[in-house]
């Protein structure tokens, strides 16, 4: 393994696996952009710079599914915090799925 001096902590293993998960999110990024729209990242950046008002998420063929993902995940939250708040008390941790 390619380790250079000082480099070898724990904090910088850390690190790694963290930069490591970011690439492969940046990965699946690029490639759902391609199964969606057909084109490369870079050809999709210069169309939206072209027209950043008719070329981008929303506009595309799975526009609506990503604003209800959107709604989703905004919603999602506030209904935990408000079960936590309505609880007696007597469950000791809310399961959403009784099983």
């Amino acid at each position: 393994p390619f380790a250079p001096p000082g480099q070898a902590s724990p904090a910088m293993k850390v690190k790694e696996i963290k930069n490591g998960r970011l690439a492969m999110m940046s990965f699946l990024g690029m490639v759902s952009q391609y199964a969606v729209t057909g084109t490369s990242p870079l050809e999709g950046l210069k169309a939206h710079m072209a027209n950043p008002t008719q070329v981008n998420i929303f506009t595309s063929s799975v526009g609506n599914e990503f604003v209800a993902a959107i709604i989703f995940c905004s919603i999602a939250p506030c209904y935990f915090v408000l079960q936590e708040q309505i609880s007696d008390g007597s469950d000791d941790e809310f399961r959403p799925i009784p099983w």
